[in-house]
C-alpha cells in the first residue's frame, strides 16, 4: 500500500512538473513592484521597463534603526517607492535615467523627471564629500540649491541595487557609510530571506 502511494505522488510529481515547465514562468516569482503596484517588465504599461530602482534618497537614521532592531517590515518599507526603468542606473549625472513616473514620483516637487534634487542635509546626513560630487566648496552652496540624487547600481534579478564594488573614480551620492548599511539591508531582509533564495534558484535553473 505504501509502495503504490509513493508511486501515485512520484506520478503527481512528474505531471506537476511538466505542466509548471510548459505553462510557467518563474521569473515572475523575483518581480519589483513600483509604488503604483505596478510590476516591473509585467503589466503593459511597464513591459519596457524590467528594473525595479529606489530613486528616492535614504534616510540614515530610518534604516539604521530598521536594521539595528531587525524590524523587516521597517526595512522593507524604506524600499516602497521604486520606479521601473530600462536599465540600472549609474552615478554618471550625464546619462538620462529613463523610467515610469509614478503617482508619488508625479506629486513630489523634488523631483525633476526621474531623478530625485537633494540638499545640504543629505550631504551632512550621509558624510558625502560635497566639493567632490558638486564641484563647488560647501560653503559656497545656498540651503536652496538642490543636486541630482545618483549612485551606481547593478541588476540583481529585476532589481538595481546599490552597487557595493563602485569605481572609485565614481563619485556617488552615497558614500561608504550608506552603500555597507545598504548592502546589510538587504542581506537581512531580501538575499538571505529563504524563500527569495529558493526562487532564485528556480528562475536560475530554468
Amino acid at each position: 500500500m505504501c509502495c503504490l502511494i509513493f508511486i501515485s505522488a512520484i506520478v503527481g510529481f512528474c505531471g506537476a512538473s511538466a505542466y509548471g515547465w510548459q505553462n510557467g514562468d518563474p521569473g515572475q516569482l523575483l518581480i519589483g513592484w513600483d509604488s503604483d503596484l505596478n510590476g516591473c517588465g509585467f503589466t503593459e504599461a511597464t513591459i519596457d521597463y524590467p528594473y525595479l530602482y529606489w530613486p528616492d534618497p535614504p534616510s540614515g537614521d530610518a534604516i539604521k534603526e530598521a536594521i539595528e532592531n531587525f524590524d523587516i517590515d521597517a526595512a522593507l518599507a524604506l524600499l516602497k517607492y521604486g520606479t521601473c526603468v530600462k536599465s540600472c542606473p549609474s552615478a554618471n549625472q550625464a546619462t538620462i535615467i529613463d523610467c515610469k513616473i509614478t503617482t508619488w514620483m508625479a506629486g513630489n516637487t523634488n523631483y525633476v523627471g526621474c531623478t530625485y534634487q537633494i540638499g545640504m542635509e543629505f550631504f551632512e546626513e550621509w558624510g558625502v564629500d560635497v566639493a567632490a560630487y558638486t564641484g563647488e566648496a560647501a560653503a559656497g552652496i545656498g540651503s536652496n540649491i538642490k543636486y541630482p540624487y545618483r549612485y551606481d547600481t547593478e541588476k540583481m534579478y529585476g532589481f538595481c541595487v546599490p552597487s557595493f564594488n563602485a569605481d572609485a573614480d565614481t563619485v556617488s551620492a552615497l558614500s561608504d557609510s550608506a552603500i555597507k548599511t545598504f548592502k546589510r539591508l538587504f542581506d537581512e531582509t531580501i538575499t538571505n530571506d529563504k524563500t527569495t533564495s529558493y526562487i532564485a534558484d528556480i528562475v536560475s535553473s530554468w
